[in-house]
């Protein structure tokens, strides 16, 4: 299935590398986003940059990552 769906995108001027490349920046950008916390300009300070890079050292992230885990098994399973 892979090899098809690479052959596919190879003919419409596309690459499994720039799509894999894509998708790693759209999860830098969300993982930016939440180590972005006080202000909120885009823009990060030590401490957040040191969060954006090490999350399981920020009590923040690790609730959010909690929360995202908790939220994507709610819509894959059901919870008993």
């Amino acid at each position: 299935m892979y090899h098809y769906f690479s052959l596919f995108l190879n003919k419409h001027l596309f690459t499994c590398n720039l799509l894999l490349e894509r998708d790693q920046l759209v999860r830098y950008k969300f993982k930016w986003t939440d180590a972005d916390i006080s202000p909120i300009d885009n823009k990060l300070d030590k401490k957040e940059f040191f969060s954006f890079r090490h999350p399981e050292h920020s009590p923040q992230l690790i609730e959010n990552m909690i929360l995202t885990i908790i939220n994507s098994l709610g819509k894959t399973h059901e919870i008993n």
